[in-house]
C-alpha cells in the first residue's frame, strides 16, 4: 500500500468541467509521486447572492445540489489510485477567498485550464490567475484534454536570477520522476541568467539530468504535451498589486502542457 506522509496534501480545485477532470488525474499522479493525499475542493459560489443572510434550508439545498460534483471526482481519484488517501469538501462561499484560505495548508494547488484561446482564460480577474498571483504554495495549471505522462520539466528561467523556491520545486519535481531537466531563456543575448541557474541547479542536484537552452521566440513554442513548464512568479513591493507578468500569463494560457508557477 502507498505510504502517506504527514506532509500537506495537494489541495485540488474541482467544479465537475472537462479541465477540472484533467486537474484531478494529473493530480493523482503527482500526489502517487509526492506519497501524499489529496484534498479535493468544490467551492459553490454563493458570496454574490448573499445567501449567508438566507435561511438553513436553502444553504442546506445547495449542498445537496452541488455535493454529487465532489462524490463523483473522490470516487474518481479512488478509482485511479485505490491505495490514495482522498479527502472531498464542499464550501459555499466565495471561490478565491475559499481556496486561498484551505490553500494555507496544502504544498501544492493543481487547476483546471479552459482550451487554449478561451477568452476567460485572458481576463486578468479570474479565480485561476488570481490563484496564481496570491497563492504561497506553487499553482499548476492543467490543460483540458488527455493527460500525459510527464516525461521532461522545463524550468523557464527570466532575466533576473531565479529563487531559490524556483529552482528546488523544478528540481525536486524532475528527480521525484526521474525525468530530465531543460532550463530555457529566452531572448536575452547575455545568458547570464541561464548559466547561474545550471551552475546553481548543478550543484545542489547532481543526480538529475541537466541540460540548458537559450532560443528566440516563446517558451511555449519550446514545450510538448508532455512536459511540466515551471515559471517564476515576480516578487512586489508589499502594497503592490500582485500580477503575473505578461510573459508569464501568455505562457500560462498558451502552453500546451500542465504550467507551474511558484512564487
Amino acid at each position: 500500500m502507498t505510504q502517506i506522509s504527514t506532509t500537506p496534501d495537494i489541495l485540488v480545485g474541482i467544479d465537475g468541467s472537462e479541465q477540472s477532470q484533467a486537474a484531478l488525474e494529473w493530480a493523482v499522479t503527482e500526489a502517487r509521486f509526492r506519497k501524499v493525499g489529496l484534498q479535493l475542493v468544490h467551492v459553490c459560489e454563493a458570496g454574490s447572492y448573499g445567501l449567508w443572510t438566507t435561511t438553513r434550508t436553502l444553504r442546506a439545498g445547495l449542498r445537496e445540489l452541488t455535493q454529487p460534483i465532489v462524490n463523483h471526482a473522490v470516487g474518481r481519484a479512488r478509482e485511479l489510485d485505490p491505495d490514495l488517501a482522498v479527502r472531498g469538501r464542499l464550501v459555499l462561499g466565495s471561490t478565491l477567498p475559499s481556496l486561498l484560505r484551505i490553500a494555507e495548508r496544502a504544498q501544492l494547488i493543481v487547476v483546471g485550464r479552459q482550451g487554449r484561446g478561451a477568452l476567460r482564460a485572458h481576463l486578468p480577474g479570474t479565480v485561476t490567475q488570481r490563484l496564481m498571483e496570491l497563492a504561497r504554495c506553487p499553482v499548476v495549471m492543467v490543460p483540458a484534454g488527455p493527460v500525459a505522462p510527464v516525461l521532461r520539466v522545463v524550468l523557464g528561467v527570466g532575466d533576473r536570477p531565479a529563487t531559490d523556491e524556483l529552482l528546488d520545486f523544478a528540481a525536486s519535481t524532475a528527480e521525484t520522476r526521474s525525468v530530465p531537466l531543460l532550463a530555457v531563456h529566452c531572448h536575452d543575448p547575455r545568458y547570464e541568467p541561464l548559466r547561474d541557474a545550471l551552475d546553481r541547479l548543478g550543484a545542489a542536484h547532481p543526480l538529475i539530468e541537466l541540460a540548458g537552452s537559450q532560443v528566440a521566440g516563446t517558451l511555449t513554442e519550446r514545450c510538448l504535451p508532455s512536459d511540466l513548464l515551471v515559471l517564476g512568479r515576480h516578487h512586489h513591493p508589499r502594497l503592490a498589486p500582485a500580477i503575473l507578468g505578461s510573459e508569464v500569463s501568455a505562457a500560462v494560457h498558451h502552453s500546451p502542457c500542465p504550467v507551474a508557477v511558484v512564487g
